[in-house]
């Protein structure tokens, strides 16, 4: 007994492959995350999808991990089936160009940013 023919794909496009066909068989399937609907994704996952399939169901979030789980989160309690993307911090961090310590600690968020202020002389 032969083994089954098996395509060679990369891993986007074997995930691009998997989204669409997905979404092709099931309208409640929908996708959203950083820059996924007009760029495709930070590896290019999504090009095209919102072309085929309408911002309805493709579109750009922003930039916010928390809020990208939690629209996750409320479409599938709400019945639809949701694929968040988020940016991997490694590919974020190496896409930005370097800055200083205080700068790059603002980039963190609200929180670091009031700790590096508190170590910092008043003028």
């Amino acid at each position: 007994m032969s083994a089954p023919k098996m395509r060679n794909l990369t891993i986007t496009a074997a995930l691009h492959a998997a989204l669409r066909e997905e979404m092709q068989a099931d309208e409640s399937v929908i996708v959203f995350g950083e820059d996924t609907a007009v760029y495709g994704g930070v590896y290019g996952v999504t090009i095209g999808l919102q072309g085929e399939f309408g911002p309805d169901r493709v579109r750009d979030t922003p930039i916010s991990e928390m809020a990208i789980a939690g629209m996750a989160l409320g479409a599938a309690l709400g019945g639809q089936r949701p694929e968040g993307e988020i940016i991997p911090l490694g590919v974020a961090d190496r896409n930005q160009p370097r800055v200083s310590p205080p700068r790059q600690t603002a980039r963190l968020g609200h929180r670091q940013v009031h700790r590096s202020r508190q170590d910092e002389p008043n003028d």
